[in-house]
């Protein structure tokens, strides 16, 4: 690999763009990491509600999402 020398605000700006892509990243897996546990939640509650039928009181929906 060839070495590139960068002056101080070259190297800076890069600095600055690594840690925007980095935070980014970071927002994206943390954000990834919510919604597959809400699809998991949701997917539990319609089970239940397949289940017990028109019988499962909202009450146990809410606290399956809430949990």
């Amino acid at each position: 690999m060839k070495e590139i020398e960068l002056r101080e605000t070259e190297q800076n700006e890069l600095k600055r763009a690594i840690e925007t892509i980095t935070g980014a990243a970071s927002d994206l897996l943390f954000t990834g990491v919510i919604m597959d546990a809400l699809t998991k939640k949701i997917e539990k509650a319609v089970q239940t509600l397949r289940e017990g039928g028109d019988t499962v009181p909202a009450s146990t929906i809410i606290k399956i999402l809430t949990d």
